[in-house]
Formats: C-alpha cells, structure tokens, sequence
C-alpha cells in the first residue's frame, strides 16, 4: 500500500471511530460489520460467500442475514458507507464556500483515488457488468446519494447567491468530473498517486476554476447573455 493508500485507510478508520461515538450500541455494530465486509470485499471480491463474512464479523451467517437480507444488500451498504466517509465533510459550515469544497475535493480524492478506493471502483465495474440488477442498487448507494447531496449544496449556493443560478445538477456533475476525471483513470492505469502535500494544492486549482465558471455577475444569469 503506497502513502497515499494508509493515508486513505486512516481518514476512512478515524471517520468511523469519530461516528461510531455518536451512534447506539445497535448502529455501532452495523457501522463495524460494514468495516469487516469492505475489507472482505476487497480481498476476495463478490465471490466471498455470506459464511465467509458471517465467520470474519464473529457472528453466525443467519445473524449477518438478520442484517442484511442478501449478499447484494450488504455490499450496496458498504459501497454507501464509503460514500458517507467523503460526504460528512458536507455537512460542515459552508460560509467560506472555497475552503468549503476544497476540504470536500480533498477528502472524497483521499477516498477514491487511493489503492483501496480504485480497488472498489473494479469490483464495482466488474459486478454490475455482470449482473444489470445490481447496477441500480449500487448507483443509488455511492455515486447517485454522492451526487444528489452535491446537488443540494449547489442549489444552496445558487440560492443565497454565492454562485451563478444556473442547472446545480450541472454543477455538481462538473465539480465531480474535475476532481476526479482523467486523474482517476491514470490512477486505474497504474499512475502513482499524487503525494498528500501536492493534494491541496491541486484540489485548490480545481476549486478556483469551478468557482470562475460559476461567478456571479450583476444580473445573475450570465448564460442568458452567452446564449444570445
């Protein structure tokens, strides 16, 4: 595992610590099954059966299955709590709204361009290739819960001004697209990660010119002027 990589293994390890605190006796289990199956799932991939999982939680299978009614199930909740891990930083204060999406930028690229997180995207891709049913529940879990979140920020934004009103669905789509694009298919290549003080930085760059893209101008809907 590269820097980068245990870098991505912390942020993910102290997020659940910090939000296990927080949760009941109940949700706190869950949380940490959740932690056993992405590290099974990674390991071993899909074909890991629900025994095998069950045996690594230190539970019997029909324990796990009062869970989690299928296999399918328990991986889509996987895939939405290592969603969760970037999107916390969502919920923070977003009255400095740069700083805002960069601490966002940086935490979701901790997360999805590390070994482990582009280890999730191929048993991701591999699956639902396979099997168009699971395609849906994945989606919805992961990157349709990471847009749609996007999504209400910058209808916030455009909302109260800080940003251009224009599509927010856009605009989340772009920022998305920016953070990762092309750097997450040469991490899929085999390209080495950037090292985590070069990360700010280039997350800064992208900020900056998403934030250009969006500026408001003094009648606010500067694409009706492009447009004409």
């Amino acid at each position: 595992m590269d820097h980068v990589g245990l870098y991505s293994t912390v942020h993910f390890f102290l997020f659940w610590v910090d939000r296990m605190s927080e949760l009941s006796p109940v949700a706190a289990r869950r949380a940490e099954m959740l932690q056993v199956a992405r590290r099974v799932f990674l390991e071993r991939g899909m074909g890991a059966s629900m025994e095998q999982l069950a045996c690594e939680m230190g539970m019997a299978r029909q324990t796990l299955y009062n869970h989690f009614e299928s296999k399918d199930r328990l991986y889509a909740e996987m895939i939405r709590a290592t969603a969760e891990s970037f999107l916390f930083s969502l919920r923070g204060d977003d009255t400095d709204f740069r700083e805002y999406l960069i601490q966002f930028g940086v935490s979701i690229r901790h997360i999805l361009l590390s070994d482990e997180g582009l280890g999730l995207f191929r048993l991701m891709i591999g699956e639902t290739a396979r099997r168009p049913e699971l395609a849906e529940i994945v989606f919805h879990s992961g990157p349709g819960n990471t847009l749609n979140q996007l999504t209400r920020v910058m209808t916030s934004a455009m909302e109260r001004g800080v940003i251009r009103a224009e599509d927010p669905a856009f605009a989340a789509e772009m920022l998305l697209s920016m953070l990762l694009g092309v750097e997450q298919i040469l991490r899929l290549l085999g390209r080495p990660a950037r090292p985590p003080e070069a990360e700010r930085v280039r997350v800064a760059a992208i900020v900056e010119r998403f934030l250009c893209a969006f500026v408001p101008d003094a009648s606010g809907n500067l694409s009706d002027k492009e447009s004409s």
